[in-house]
């Protein structure tokens, strides 16, 4: 673990002494191939970074990428690439109800960004449960469950916008 100590300017000042280390919990995880067809990777959804692995047979795992979520990851989903033949894009939700769907770029060597935003809503009331959010098979939408009595639709497709749907008792 790294050790970051920072000394107040101010005479006989405090010492502000604080051990960083990565969060080690798996929050969940997907196997999908994410950077070659025929190459599976295991993605761990570690509270606000996930962890990319190749898997190279039964008994062997190798690190591959980790990308830093910039909040805590609520939702993490797989679902076939609509830019990619073979590959598969992530959603990945957050606790303060920010998405993105991210894919990884061949030729660009790094994951690029396909659709990003928010899902607030100013009346909603938040759910008393966990978020909860799938993506169709198809890749064509997701349905994310945030607040109480509400689910809200997001398409994947350029200039169609966001909608919620009512849920009654």
């Amino acid at each position: 673990a790294a050790m970051v100590t920072m000394n107040s300017q101010a005479v006989n000042g405090p010492t502000y002494v604080v051990t960083a280390q990565k969060s080690t919990t798996v929050m969940g995880a997907l196997k999908c191939p994410i950077f070659d067809p025929a190459i599976e990777n295991l993605v761990l959804n570690k509270h606000n970074r996930l962890e990319i692995y190749d898997i190279g047979g039964p008994d062997f795992l190798s690190t591959s990428r980790e990308i830093p979520i910039n909040g805590t990851i609520s939702v993490i989903r797989s679902f076939p690439s609509q830019t990619r033949r073979g590959v598969h894009s992530l959603f990945i939700l957050t606790e303060t109800c920010t998405f993105a769907v991210i894919t990884w770029s061949s030729t660009e060597r790094r994951f690029v960004t396909n659709f990003a935003g928010e899902i607030r809503d100013k009346g909603g009331q938040p759910t008393n449960g966990s978020i909860v959010g799938q993506v169709d098979a198809y890749g064509s939408f997701a349905v994310v469950h945030a607040f109480e009595a509400m689910i809200k639709i997001l398409p994947f497709k350029n200039g169609l916008g966001a909608y919620n749907v009512r849920l009654e008792e």
